[in-house]
Protein backbone atom coordinates (compact mmCIF):
# COMPACT_ATOMS: atom_id res chain seq x y z
CA UNK A 1 0.00 0.00 0.00
CA UNK A 2 0.92 3.68 -0.45
CA UNK A 3 1.93 5.41 2.43
CA UNK A 4 0.66 8.14 3.39
CA UNK A 5 1.67 11.46 5.23
CA UNK A 6 0.87 11.35 9.27
CA UNK A 7 -1.33 14.13 8.60
CA UNK A 8 -3.24 13.04 5.69
CA UNK A 9 -3.51 9.78 7.44
CA UNK A 10 -5.26 11.41 10.71
CA UNK A 11 -7.77 12.76 7.83
CA UNK A 12 -8.44 9.83 6.20
CA UNK A 13 -9.45 7.83 9.58
CA UNK A 14 -11.39 10.52 11.10
CA UNK A 15 -13.19 10.46 7.94
CA UNK A 16 -13.42 6.39 8.10
CA UNK A 17 -14.87 7.38 12.20
CA UNK A 18 -17.45 9.60 10.61
CA UNK A 19 -18.70 7.09 8.01
CA UNK A 20 -18.71 4.01 10.62
CA UNK A 21 -20.88 5.79 13.00
CA UNK A 22 -23.43 7.97 10.92
CA UNK A 23 -26.02 5.35 11.27
CA UNK A 24 -26.46 3.88 14.66
CA UNK A 25 -28.08 0.73 13.24
CA UNK A 26 -24.92 -0.33 11.48
CA UNK A 27 -22.53 1.61 13.09
CA UNK A 28 -20.71 -2.00 13.97
CA UNK A 29 -20.75 -3.51 10.31
CA UNK A 30 -19.17 0.26 9.03
CA UNK A 31 -16.74 0.38 12.59
CA UNK A 32 -15.78 -2.98 11.02
CA UNK A 33 -15.35 -2.14 7.83
CA UNK A 34 -13.24 0.92 8.39
CA UNK A 35 -10.55 -1.17 9.97
CA UNK A 36 -10.55 -3.67 7.52
CA UNK A 37 -9.51 -0.58 4.96
CA UNK A 38 -7.54 0.69 7.13
CA UNK A 39 -5.50 -2.24 7.86
CA UNK A 40 -4.64 -2.16 4.20
CA UNK A 41 -3.49 1.14 4.10
CA UNK A 42 -1.57 0.96 7.17
CA UNK A 43 -3.58 3.30 9.38
CA UNK A 44 -4.80 0.52 12.15
CA UNK A 45 -3.14 2.36 14.56
CA UNK A 46 -4.46 5.87 13.86
CA UNK A 47 -7.81 4.37 13.85
CA UNK A 48 -7.69 2.46 17.20
CA UNK A 49 -6.48 5.57 18.93
CA UNK A 50 -9.45 7.19 17.31
CA UNK A 51 -12.01 4.85 18.03
CA UNK A 52 -10.76 5.05 21.94
CA UNK A 53 -11.05 8.48 21.99
CA UNK A 54 -13.57 9.66 19.94
CA UNK A 55 -15.66 6.91 20.49
CA UNK A 56 -14.97 6.30 24.10
CA UNK A 57 -15.29 2.34 23.32
CA UNK A 58 -13.33 0.21 25.42
CA UNK A 59 -10.61 -2.09 24.73
CA UNK A 60 -11.84 -5.34 24.41
CA UNK A 61 -15.22 -4.22 22.52
CA UNK A 62 -12.74 -2.45 19.80
CA UNK A 63 -10.43 -5.20 19.43
CA UNK A 64 -13.45 -7.54 19.44
CA UNK A 65 -14.99 -5.47 16.69
CA UNK A 66 -11.42 -5.23 15.12
CA UNK A 67 -10.68 -9.34 15.29
CA UNK A 68 -14.11 -10.14 14.04
CA UNK A 69 -13.90 -7.70 11.03
CA UNK A 70 -14.21 -9.99 8.20
CA UNK A 71 -17.16 -12.21 9.32
CA UNK A 72 -18.82 -8.88 10.91
CA UNK A 73 -18.65 -7.45 7.39
CA UNK A 74 -19.88 -10.48 5.70
CA UNK A 75 -22.54 -11.06 7.91
CA UNK A 76 -24.11 -7.30 7.12
CA UNK A 77 -24.04 -8.26 3.61
CA UNK A 78 -20.75 -6.32 2.51
CA UNK A 79 -17.82 -7.88 0.92
CA UNK A 80 -15.08 -8.70 3.02
CA UNK A 81 -11.15 -9.44 2.11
Amino acid sequence: PEVLSDELGTYFCSLLLDAATCDPEISEAALAASFLFAESRGLSESLRQMVSNDLKLGKRARQKIEDNASSIVEAAGGLAT
